[in-house]
């Protein structure tokens, strides 16, 4: 079975590798991460864009405006495969 990982991000660059290396080192590896970035003013999708290009189930969804943590979670669940 394939689960899906949501990482919503704004603003968090601090946080980020703490967060997706904690996800990345689980035992259990049958997922896809689907990170949606609202729109941050720091350098958090330059840091997920890494992460990004290290493995193949990983995605980025970097949104041009804010849209708040109901459309993150709508995005990603719409995304999830």
């Amino acid at each position: 079975m394939k689960i899906t990982v949501l990482y919503q991000n704004y603003n968090q660059s601090e946080c980020i590798e703490e967060s997706m290396n904690a996800i990345l080192n689980q035992t259990y590896k049958a997922y896809e991460i689907i990170m949606v970035d609202d729109c941050s003013s720091d350098k958090s999708v330059e840091i997920l864009s890494k992460y990004m290009d290290q493995k193949k189930n990983i995605r980025l969804i970097a949104n041009k405006v804010n849209k708040g943590t109901a459309s993150h979670s709508n995005i990603g669940i719409y995304e999830a495969k």
